[in-house]
């Protein structure tokens, strides 16, 4: 595609076209910062659900990468486009989390660093070892207490 604009399925206008020797996906005025990605928002009861369904969304929209790899290196040329796609990224999880969830995460500075901390804070896998952790003080506890 040659075109500056380019009107593709669902009347989604292109912008900047894609030329053929350009590996970026093109952007898409549809792509709104401001939306709600799922139907579900993460709180502390709903990690697995949410995550997969924010996970399903993002490869429809070819961003997952933007939860599992790192920045590129700040002299590539892809870096504005990565900053820039990062961002609309963040605010689309922002938007899927409640406001009591969304506010722990929403100074770190990466979707990779909030997608981890989101993983450990409300996972199953960091859950069964805080709960090991939760249950040793209690029986460190009770010895004391009892003698």
């Amino acid at each position: 595609m040659d075109d500056m604009y380019d009107i593709g399925k669902n009347s989604s206008v292109v912008i900047g076209g894609q030329s053929s020797n350009s590996n970026q996906p093109p952007r898409y005025f549809h792509d709104d910062i401001g939306k709600q990605i799922t139907s579900i928002k993460l709180d502390s009861k709903n990690y697995l659900a949410c995550s997969q369904a924010v996970m399903v969304f993002l490869r429809a929209k070819m961003k997952q990468k933007y939860l599992t790899d790192d920045l590129p290196d700040e002299n590539s040329p892809n870096v504005e486009t990565w900053w820039s796609e990062m961002s609309m990224v963040m605010t689309w999880l922002w938007h899927s989390m409640e406001p009591s969830v969304a506010s722990t995460v929403q100074f770190l500075d990466t979707t990779k660093k909030i997608w981890n901390a989101i993983e450990e804070m409300y996972s199953q896998s960091s859950n069964v070892s805080r709960i090991y952790q939760i249950f040793e003080t209690m029986f460190l506890l009770s010895r004391v207490t009892n003698h």
